[in-house]
């Protein structure tokens, strides 16, 4: 999924196909540091996405990163996350590997990561 096309002013991007009336038809992966400079929530749960998940060089303005209910896999790096983040849901995809836990910015609130098979401490 090409993200290179949103209008740099986007504030929030929100596909989910959580809705009982919508089927998730998005597919594909997607580079998440192509995403708009002043992006503030992705919400793009119970789609088809799939693909390793890079969270390095988000954008610093990303406060709500929602991709549950996804294909996404492989291992995740969660130390240098954006310090405006507040939420990271990710639970319900094919992530593996352990986590390093220690690093979140200050006011980090939430993270969900249940339905996969990750190990840490």
């Amino acid at each position: 999924i090409d993200l290179t096309n949103l209008p740099p002013s986007m504030y929030i991007l929100d596909v989910a196909m959580d809705k009982p009336t919508l089927k998730g038809d998005l597919e594909g992966s997607f580079d998440l540091r192509q995403l708009p400079p002043k992006i503030a929530m992705i919400a793009a749960q119970q789609n088809n996405l799939s693909g390793e998940l890079h969270l390095n060089g988000l954008p610093r303005t990303l406060i709500f990163l929602l991709l549950d209910k996804n294909n996404f896999s492989g291992s995740l790096v969660l130390n240098n996350l954006p310090t405006a983040m507040r939420k990271l849901s990710l639970s319900n995809n094919a992530f593996t590997g352990s986590l390093d836990l220690t690093h979140f910015p200050v006011g980090f609130e939430e993270l969900l990561l249940f339905g996969n098979q990750l190990s840490g401490e």
